[in-house]
């Protein structure tokens, strides 16, 4: 098991590979579908209220369990996240 935390480094991920099993603790900022091109349109005007390097987000749904992570490739959100 592989342990990071906030903010991660590019050092930090030179010996993560697909497959690992990681750990991630510190700050983790999470949203929804409505979220994340709302998150794409203040990186493109320069105006994040909080410093992003090294951050961790994670795109999450709700239910009766609580919040959990889900994917981020629904078609009315997945243009909107740059590379």
């Amino acid at each position: 098991m592989k342990k990071l935390t906030t903010p991660i480094s590019d050092s930090d991920l030179e010996d993560i590979n697909v497959g690992d099993q990681i750990t991630i603790s510190g700050t983790i900022y999470t949203g929804r579908d409505a979220a994340l091109p709302q998150l794409v349109k203040l990186i493109k005007k320069d105006e994040v209220p909080f410093d992003m390097n090294g951050m961790v987000i994670m795109h999450t749904a709700f239910s009766d369990a609580g919040i959990a992570p889900t994917t981020s490739n629904k078609e009315e959100i997945e243009f909107t996240i740059p590379f």
